[in-house]
């Protein structure tokens, strides 16, 4: 009897120790896969870092400039950006989105009461630290979208 409950409390322990592991290697994948590959850490120094950018409006609004903050790990982009001047000074926006074969593309949405206000940018590192391209935004004040034209520069 003693050992069968010693043979079920292994077990049971080593399963729910194994589901763990699995959970947490699937949690960090991103992380242990650019450990190991060099051309995803190279991609990731390219676009992760501050940058300032402008996006030039077709909309009823014409321009805002950005600080953006970007993260890459494994493909996968995180950061912000927040609004220096335009329709929106002070405001943070969330992005997401993902960097490869020199493609940037995320969503930035804002949080809260005024959800709608949301976009996306898809653009190119067209030279090192210097990204061009579109985006398309819904206009908070008509529910409308809008195109939009992007670009950035890495700060030194």
């Amino acid at each position: 009897m003693l050992k069968l409950s010693y043979d079920m409390l292994v077990g049971v322990g080593g399963g729910v120790l194994a589901g763990l592991l699995t959970l947490l290697i699937q949690w960090r994948w991103l992380y242990i896969q650019s450990l190991f590959d060099k051309e995803a850490r190279r991609q990731a120094k390219q676009i992760s870092g501050k940058w300032q950018a402008t996006e030039v409006f077709l909309g009823p609004t014409k321009q805002n400039t950005y600080s953006m903050e970007i993260n890459c790990l494994g493909g996968r982009v995180t950061g912000k950006h927040a609004c220096l001047t335009g329709a929106d000074p002070g405001e943070e926006f969330p992005i997401e989105g993902t960097f490869r074969d020199q493609i940037l593309a995320f969503v930035w949405n804002k949080k809260g009461e005024r959800a709608l206000e949301l976009g996306t940018v898809t653009v190119r590192l067209v030279r090192q630290g210097e990204l061009e391209g579109h985006g398309l935004y819904v206009e908070p004040s008509d529910g409308k979208v809008y195109t939009s034209t992007f670009s950035a520069k890495i700060e030194k």
